[in-house]
């Protein structure tokens, strides 16, 4: 590591004569100084890498490296798009999914949530909510079933197994006016993404039973794209807005 001229030098001017015994007390002080002042530096880096890292891994593998969306409305025939997104190299996973505002009722509470609709096949590859789940019913979360956080089961003394009421702000037309929908879904899955505000707002569903609560067709709001390198999505973008751009709006977790 060190050469022996390197040694030499280093044990010259360290080292002191009897008579300057002084200046060995200094030189020693200035080398603890030093050797302090540079491992608080290394220790100090090596936390706020950690913190990123850790950033990274929890808030971008619940959310989109990238988001595609469409500039008119619903994103129809996804499946096309789908495809073409997933032939790409850059790409590690793209999958659909509907997102909206909800009020749940349980047991004579009331709490907003946030809906998140994806397919079963994406629930079960997508690493984040795959391995934070630490209980579910057996078949997991399918038609009519939800997965909740556990902030918000020990907030409203929930269980699995138990029943709760979901009632949309987007109501259905009536000769009495618009009709709030409301459907009960039983508690299947709960999970711990080890962030208090999903754990506590959030709640995930199969697309397809998302799709029915809203009395939707067969239409996603986003497709979530997660690359291999978040940290370089430039030349995707770019490579994407000139495919896309057109119909489609773009943005990544930068923006």
């Amino acid at each position: 590591m060190f050469l022996p001229f390197e040694r030499l030098m280093a044990w010259r001017y360290l080292r002191a004569k009897k008579q300057e015994g002084s200046v060995s007390v200094i030189a020693a002080f200035s080398f603890a100084g030093i050797l302090l002042g540079v491992a608080t530096l290394i220790i100090v880096l090596s936390v706020m890498n950690g913190f990123r890292l850790e950033l990274f891994d929890r808030l971008l593998g619940l959310n989109g490296h990238m988001v595609v969306y469409s500039k008119t409305g619903e994103l129809e025939s996804y499946d096309t798009l789908l495809k073409r997104l997933q032939n790409k190299d850059e790409i590690a996973l793209a999958l659909p999914m509907i997102e909206s505002q909800a009020l749940m009722q349980s047991s004579g509470l009331s709490s907003g949530v946030i809906i998140r609709g994806i397919r079963k096949s994406d629930f079960e590859t997508k690493p984040i909510l795959s391995q934070s789940i630490i209980s579910q019913l057996k078949g997991g979360v399918s038609a009519n079933t939800v997965a909740i956080g556990v902030e918000m089961a020990s907030r409203l003394g929930l269980r699995l197994g138990d029943d709760i009421t979901l009632i949309s702000p987007v109501g259905k037309s009536s000769p009495f006016g618009t009709i709030p929908r409301s459907r009960n879904y039983e508690i299947a899955a709960l999970f711990d993404v080890g962030m208090f505000e999903y754990n506590d707002k959030f709640i995930y569903m199969d697309l397809g039973t998302v799709q029915k609560f809203l009395g939707q067709s067969d239409t996603v709001k986003s497709i979530q794209i997660f690359t291999h390198n978040p940290d370089q999505l430039e030349n995707l973008k770019m490579s994407l807005d000139q495919e896309l751009g057109q119909i489609l709006g773009i943005y990544t977790w930068r923006d």
